[in-house]
């Protein structure tokens, strides 16, 4: 009779327990998103296309932007490729140093840090008048001088424009004026 008990108590605990685990459904785990249905990309951005099996960003120029084909956007000379706010190729700035003064030529082809005729910007020409030497540095023009003479005021163009030996806005020196003196071998004489 005790085996009896014990069997039917053994068999209501295991249909209790096989019901609650028929009973819970578990809700189905979301199936991961594919890029074939458009989701994003890696970067977290939105797939604008597939490009050799991956999804790409309407962002990326090495893909073409948002352009039908995976091509790469065209890109020039010291002047990379880049998509712009509408998601189509477009060119970007200059490489540092490099300067677009050719409007014929889509790149930045001329190097405004060593140009002394396109000395940090185009057309910026370093002047050669009374100089020995008029080289183009780091984008500033910079000036080896003949004699007396030297270069004093902000236009790189003028050269050694001012002579410090008879200059009395600039007695020796530049801006060393003379008070309405004369200059006299660089040195300032009595008003």
């Amino acid at each position: 009779m005790r085996n009896a008990s014990l069997t039917a108590a053994a068999l209501t605990l295991g249909c209790l327990m096989l019901f609650s685990c028929t009973q819970e459904d578990p809700s189905p785990t979301p199936a991961a998103s594919s890029p074939e249905a458009g989701t994003d990309d890696d970067a977290g951005t939105n797939c604008a296309k597939h490009c050799g099996g991956v999804c790409v960003s309407g962002l990326a120029p090495l893909s073409g932007c948002a352009d039908t084909s995976c091509a790469p956007c065209p890109s020039f000379p010291h002047r990379a490729a880049i998509c712009n706010v509408q998601q189509a190729c477009a060119l970007g700035s200059c490489d540092p140093g490099y300067l677009e003064c050719d409007d014929a030529q889509p790149g930045c082809e001329t190097y405004g840090a060593t140009d002394p005729k396109n000395c940090g910007l185009c057309g910026s020409v370093c002047g050669t008048k009374h100089a020995s030497s008029a080289t183009c540095v780091a984008g500033k023009c910079t000036f080896a001088c003949a004699g007396t003479f030297a270069h004093c005021e902000d236009d790189p163009s003028t050269g050694c424009e001012t002579d410090l030996a008879t200059d009395s806005l600039s007695c020796g020196a530049c801006g060393h004026s003379c008070q309405g003196g004369a200059c006299v071998a660089g040195v300032c004489q009595p008003p």
